[in-house]
């Protein structure tokens, strides 16, 4: 009944649907129109300004036994029956359009704009370098905006005392050893001391720390035993009972650790080191041990960021009592946290962590956040290995750069760089963020001239300079989040971001710099020799190594995993079928000891070794396959330079792919290689890290180098096994050849086992078989 009365009520519509986008539909009553018909008629007029054609839709309907008014109060239901009325009326004539509206809307949720990256460079500088005028100018830590109160009212002292690693880590230390052993490690002659601390019987941990012997030796004293003094590694409580945590954080989290202090036992290897201020690099097995690491390390960032605050903030207090005294507790800047992550889904995951682990319920900029880091559907297919369907689940975007902003009672995301306590970002955001100049159009600079930045709101910006890195510049926890999947995208960047970019002494003087309570020893440039350094990955690589040793110089030392991989735990024991699997040692060195100019010279070795010992076989009929032949490159720098020797100096019918290549050429030397008409098909490891495709038509492969990922080596030689499965070629005849040297134990040990490469890498033959 309300139905046909709320025909009356509704006057116009405006519909945007996917045919017409502009279309205006009037509705007019029966009364109104020029007919004497029995039954009452409605006539609408549908008026289209962007075509020519004009329809006309005649919907005759009784109206019977209905008053003209009706309570206010009902007004909404029968407009909202009205419109279900008229669209039911359509479906009739035009089709389901309710279904159409429905469908458009779910692919417009489902396909959002996708912001040019250039779009996304200008976003995150407005984010990050723009001051909000009503925030902080005065102090890192608004007095106002805290309410001169700590956040844990009801804390103890313990932070003050020598029962928290805080303490200890940030405020004991000797000046001058400091100055030394800077000298020392910037000149390279540093010695550190290690010792092993077994864990199970395939785990171990490796533990090192600098040896400061030398200042001892240089200030005179007695040294003569110093080679018979124990080194006693860190104390593990496997526990977090032990630590000082801010009393806001046990309350937040009581229902998962401190109540039971229920850790796995992944996380009881990790927890001492995390706590204790150590540098770590931690290998884990299986994707599900993420949530675990990231749940301490949340823990102990907020933990850090707490402490540090409440220590600033009962010093303004004793400061203000007593102006002459001597309270060294900051740095150059506010952010002591960085987070680098390599996609937007990992990093949604984590931000949300924070969150929940924080024990505050007021966030800013939530929805934000939402729509541009989280996604809830994969355009990848579900056959896709399961590594595949993680790395790249959500939104895989790897550019981003985000700072959050703890108060007392919010969490602040989108917060300008230099006001913020966490920033989490991606290699390449960071990157493209200090690289880029600031180029503005004449409506920006006088949007300048008049403090006005977006939404018209009022903003201090850093237009027309170059983008610093001064917010990085007092970093004390410094957090790499899967490191495996980092190096594949470009591991230069974050190397740089960790020698070059963090820790370095402010360009210039920024407004909340207080140097009467700057820490010496981030004045003295040391604040690399108190940073902690957070890796976690799940392969070690000679890149993660480089990392530990290069750009992690923890005065408090370094932990490292150290795991044994088993025969039947390898990748040859995945491969699933029966084959010939060649592994060929080059040796460049008639010397067994490891020089330094061996590192930089074993690419030029390896290419001269494949080009006059593989290639010359590939060209020359043997025993096994002429065609087919599929050759693995993990380096796009070795994929370059053996690509363009083929095509200048060898006689070969070969194709080439790799992760630069367009979509045609992609599908034209995938289809050329399967039909035969190309003998020999280059293939890089980022290619198929990026597609996972499954090449057919292969008979034979060769490594150039054995694969990073222990699983790419048994999803390529798996090529070989559908090539068996269709009939293409025989078992017997088809073969794996891996090139290595004596610097690829890391990944033989996860594709053959530890044992074996040990065998492979210092063995007396060049030549090694399995089956």
């Amino acid at each position: 009944m309300s139905s046909k009365y709320g025909r009356k009520e509704l006057r116009t519509i405006r519909r945007s649907g996917k045919r017409h986008h502009d279309t205006e539909y009037t509705l007019t009553s029966d009364n109104d129109l020029n007919s004497d018909t029995s039954s009452k008629k409605t006539k609408i007029k549908h008026v289209d300004n962007n075509t020519d054609e004009k329809e006309e839709h005649i919907i005759t309907e009784a109206v019977a036994n209905q008053s003209e008014e009706s309570p206010d109060k009902n007004r909404p239901t029968k407009v909202y029956n009205a419109l279900l009325t008229l669209l039911n009326t359509e479906n009739e004539e035009d089709g389901d359009f309710s279904d159409k509206i429905k469908n458009n809307n779910q692919k417009q949720k489902k396909q959002p704009r996708i912001a040019s990256e250039h779009e996304l460079l200008e976003e995150a500088i407005e984010d990050g370098y723009a001051i909000d005028a009503e925030e902080d100018n005065n102090s890192s830590y608004d007095e106002r905006e805290v309410e001169s109160k700590p956040i844990d009212d009801d804390d103890d002292d313990d932070d003050e005392t020598n029962t928290d690693f805080f303490n200890l880590h940030f405020n004991t230390y000797n000046e001058h050893m400091l100055t030394e052993l800077n000298s020392k490690i910037q000149n390279r002659l540093i010695k550190n001391v290690s010792i092993k601390i077994p864990i199970s019987d395939k785990e171990t941990l490796l533990f090192s720390k600098p040896d400061t012997s030398f200042i001892e030796e240089e200030n005179g004293k007695e040294t003569e035993n110093k080679e018979k003094k124990t080194f006693v590694p860190p104390k593990r409580y496997q526990s977090l009972n032990p630590y000082v945590i801010k009393q806001k954080l046990k309350i937040a989290n009581s229902t998962t650790y401190f109540s039971s202090n229920e850790l796995t036992d992944f996380q009881k290897n990790i927890v001492d080191p995390i706590f204790q201020y150590n540098d770590l690099l931690c290998q884990y097995d299986t994707y599900g041990q993420e949530s675990q690491y990231r749940d301490l390390y949340a823990l102990h960032a907020l933990n850090h960021i707490y402490k540090t605050r409440d220590k600033i903030l009962k010093n303004n207090s004793k400061s203000q009592d007593n102006p002459e005294l001597e309270l060294l507790d900051q740095g150059f800047t506010r952010p002591k946290v960085l987070i680098v992550a390599p996609t937007r889904n990992t990093a949604y995951e984590i931000i949300t962590n924070i969150i929940r682990k924080s024990g505050i319920d007021q966030i800013d900029k939530r929805s934000k956040f939402q729509d541009q880091f989280y996604s809830e559907s994969s355009p990848y297919n579900k056959s896709k290995p399961k590594s595949f369907q993680q790395v790249f689940k959500g939104n895989s975007n790897d550019f981003f750069i985000l700072g959050l902003k703890f108060t007392r009672k919010a969490i602040k995301l989108y917060a300008n760089f230099y006001q913020s306590d966490i920033i989490v970002t991606s290699p390449l955001g960071l990157f493209l963020l200090l690289q880029s100049e600031s180029t503005n159009s004449a409506e920006k600079e006088d949007d300048k001239q008049q403090g006005k930045g977006k939404n018209g709101s009022k903003y201090k910006t850093r237009r027309g300079k170059k983008n610093s890195d001064d917010f990085l510049s007092s970093i004390e926890l410094l957090i790499v989040d899967q490191l495996h999947v980092l190096e594949l995208q470009n591991f230069d960047h974050l190397y740089s971001l960790m020698m070059k970019n963090t820790n370095n002494i402010p360009k210039e003087q920024h407004e909340n710099m207080d140097f009467s309570r700057i820490r010496m020893w981030y004045i003295d440039d040391l604040a690399k020799l108190f940073r902690q350094t957070l890796i976690f990955t799940k392969y070690i690589t000679p890149n993660a190594n480089l990392l530990i040793n290069r750009a992690c110089n923890n005065i408090w030392g370094k932990f490292k995993t150290y795991k044994k991989i088993d025969a039947d735990e390898c990748a040859l024991s995945h491969v699933g079928f029966k084959i010939r699997q060649i592994f060929q040692r080059f040796d460049f060195n008639s010397s067994k000891l490891i020089k330094d100019n061996d590192t930089i010279d074993e690419p030029d070795y390896r290419f001269k070794y494949f080009t006059n010992v593989i290639i010359p076989k590939l060209i020359v009929k043997s025993t096994g396959y002429e065609d087919g032949i599929l050759i693995y490159i993990p380096d796009y720098s070795d994929y370059i330079r053996l690509r363009n020797y083929i095509k200048e100096n060898v006689p070969l019918l070969f194709d080439h792919i790799d992760e630069y290549a367009s979509q045609s050429h992609l599908s034209k030397a995938r289809n050329r290689f399967r039909r035969g008409k190309v003998k020999v098909l280059l293939y890089t490891e980022r290619l198929h890290y990026y597609r996972r495709y499954e090449l057919n038509g292969v008979k034979s492969v060769i490594f150039y180098k054995p694969p990073t990922d222990p699983e790419f080596y048994s999803e390529v030689v798996r090529f070989i096994g559908t090539s068996i499965f269709q009939e293409v070629c025989d078992a017997n005849i088809s073969n794996v050849r891996c090139i290595y040297s004596k610097f690829d134990g890391l990944s033989l040990s996860r594709i053959v086992g530890s044992q074996r490469a040990a065998v492979l890498t210092h063995g007396m033959n060049e030549i090694y078989e399995f089956r």
